[in-house]
């Protein structure tokens, strides 16, 4: 395939990748610490902000330069992986139906940006060393610089609750952050050979948690104990199980009737889930998500199949969401159910493509024998979107690692390096 010869094509790839990263993290606005910030209109935010309109735009077109002068490696992950291609194309196409197919373009091409910005790095990248490479001081300057902030300036509390915001607009963001963070740490944490570089690594991770702990969010919380609890039964498994000839039965045991009981007790004792609203600081409670997923359910009966068009439901100056004002006082910007909002706005098509990804991702995973440590960044997403919605969201930074673990799956990175195991 014919290729453009650039120099410094791979630093091009890196520069733009490790900007990417930074405003995954940082975010594009500073910090205003004003009292607690309304979620509406998150999104329209997201898009209308002039530095997002020149950010990203500058991000592609460095990875476009860079992709220019590597077509052959880059095409050669998207024919192996196809799927998230694919469904990214599709999503593309559902915005020639959408009733604000500008301000859905606006959001497809940022998720797109996120996806062939990392595409364009792992083309290039040689070895895994280079990724952490990059993804290291990037981390840690967030955990630092965020857990000084919520001890130093009263600004990063909410002043509602009390909890913690850091340097995001609200406790859910900054909560998503911090969990990312405690993955992403814990991995480098476990690649580490030298022993001062373990001993900060671990120190980095016990903040992560910290700033989790400290946002007070119940979506991150529930995903940090079940990536905690579930890291704890890779252990025992590894450790104990596997030595008496019973490890995966013994661990896929317990997680079936922990499954078990967490449905369980969503269908049959939702009341359970309102105890914890106080405690959380949640606006609305267990009923006013169930008449809002009412809400959705009936706007997916009129599209079923192909959907509104691709985040082209959640926008303030739709009628449908100022009638939904109406009956919601707390001004909901999304269905808090990432999957209801998927097919609500890309259909039925759009919901199995994605499910078809994670499928593929495991499929790979388990015929390789290389279920990896980013696989957690598959995984926690599909727990957090059960009541938020995070998936293809802009200004979420799940998007941005779930793309990034599915990627690395089919790139030069799986084929040699050797990443860390469950």
């Amino acid at each position: 395939m014919y290729t453009i010869k650039i120099p410094r094509a791979d630093i091009i790839a890196k520069i733009s990748f490790a900007i990417f990263i930074f405003i995954t993290f940082f975010g594009t606005s500073l910090p205003s610490f004003q009292a607690k910030m309304q979620e509406i209109g998150t999104e329209d935010i997201e898009t209308s902000n002039i530095v997002n309109q020149i950010i990203y735009p500058i991000l592609f077109f460095l990875s476009f330069i860079a992709f220019l002068s590597n077509t052959q490696s880059a095409i050669s992950i998207i024919k192996k992986e196809k799927l998230f291609s694919i469904l990214l194309f599709y999503a593309l196409i559902t915005i020639s139906w959408s009733d604000f197919p500008l301000v859905s373009f606006k959001r497809w091409f940022q998720i797109f940006t996120y996806f062939f910005v990392i595409l364009v790095f792992l083309s290039y990248s040689k070895n895994y060393n280079e990724l952490l490479k990059i993804l290291k001081p990037i981390l840690y300057a967030f955990i630092f610089i965020s857990f000084v902030v919520v001890l130093v300036i009263p600004g990063a509390k909410d002043p509602a609750f009390g909890t913690w915001r850091g340097l995001s607009p609200h406790k859910n963001s900054f909560g998503q952050r911090s969990l990312i963070a405690t993955v992403l740490s814990s991995i480098i944490l476990i690649n580490e050979n030298n022993r001062i570089k373990k001993i900060i690594g671990l120190i980095m991770v016990s903040i992560a948690i910290t700033l989790v702990i400290g946002s007070v969010s119940s979506t991150a919380y529930t995903a940090l104990f079940i990536f905690l609890s579930m890291s704890l039964l890779f252990y025992l498994k590894n450790r104990i199980f596997n030595s008496i000839g019973a490890g995966y039965f013994l661990f896929f045991t317990t997680i079936f009737f922990a499954a078990s009981l967490l449905i369980v007790v969503f269908v049959f004792f939702p009341e359970v889930l309102d105890m914890f609203q106080g405690i959380f600081g949640k606006e609305g409670s267990y009923d006013d998500r169930n008449r809002l997923w009412q809400v959705i359910i009936f706007n997916i009966s009129q599209h079923p199949i192909q959907g509104c068009g691709f985040q082209g439901f959640w926008v303030i100056e739709s009628p449908t969401i100022q009638l939904i004002y109406n009956s919601f006082l707390w001004l909901p910007i999304q269905g808090h159910n990432g999957y209801l909002d998927m097919i609500n706005e890309i259909g039925l098509i759009g919901l199995s493509l994605f499910l078809l990804v994670i499928v593929n991702y495991f499929r790979k995973a388990i015929i390789n024998k290389n279920l990896n440590l980013w696989a957690w960044f598959l995984v926690l997403p599909l727990v957090i979107n059960i009541t938020e919605t995070t998936l293809f969201r802009v200004g979420h930074i799940t998007n941005a690692f779930i793309i990034m673990g599915y990627l690395i799956m089919f790139s030069k990175i799986f084929e040699k390096s050797t990443l860390k195991n469950f």
